[in-house]
């Protein structure tokens, strides 16, 4: 069944925007390959983390960070548009879910139920692997904490940032509902917060 008439023009902006974050991460991802560390130094900072500190093997942040969080960013507007038309539209169906908006919204919430449970199993593994878990007295050591970031854990804090990112994007397509001027200061206000934190590990 076609999606209602009021979500054209949205759906419109979302499959341009969708297309247009597409032929970045495939344009970027194409440079770095073909032309490895001879690539822009846009596509390299892009695809590798930065501000690497030799002496102890972990990441600082810095505003090169941003490269990769756009990077990011577009990456999972690209995946959220797949997973939505390719896998859960398909899965509506097969559920018998018939009303246009009432797949609209499956997929929509589909693709949050994703994203959260896998950032869930990330944190957590992040969690389980750090010094603190079961002492949170070790959070307290060696503060202030600079510089100290693994790979995995810069990449989480990276990801979460372009989340975010992302659905401010998502929140202004989607239809408006009666808290969307909450849920877009809601976005700015996280990742004001988590860009805060991340750029306080500085070297």
């Amino acid at each position: 069944m076609a999606e209602p008439k009021q979500t054209h023009a949205r759906t419109q902006v979302e499959n341009l925007f969708s297309g247009l974050c597409a032929a970045g991460c495939v344009g970027t991802l194409a440079a770095r390959v073909l032309l490895g560390d001879a690539a822009p130094p846009w596509a390299l900072k892009a695809t590798r983390i930065q501000y690497l500190t030799e002496a102890t093997g972990t990441f600082a942040a810095g505003l090169d960070d941003a490269y990769a969080v756009a990077f990011v960013a577009a990456l999972l507007t690209v995946l959220r548009k797949a997973l939505m038309e390719l896998v859960l539209a398909p899965l509506a169906q097969l559920g018998g879910v018939k009303l246009g908006a009432d797949r609209i919204k499956f997929k929509q919430q589909g693709w949050v139920l994703v994203y959260y449970s896998t950032a869930f199993a990330w944190g957590l593994s992040e969690i389980v692997r750090a010094s603190y878990w079961f002492d949170t007295a070790a959070l307290w050591r060696g503060y202030p904490h600079t510089a100290a970031m693994t790979a995995s854990f810069k990449m989480y804090f990276i990801s979460q940032i372009a989340f975010w990112i992302h659905m401010v994007f998502v929140t202004l397509v989607e239809p408006w509902q009666k808290d969307f001027i909450v849920m877009i200061i809601h976005h700015f206000i996280t990742i004001g917060m988590l860009v805060r934190y991340l750029l306080n590990l500085q070297c």
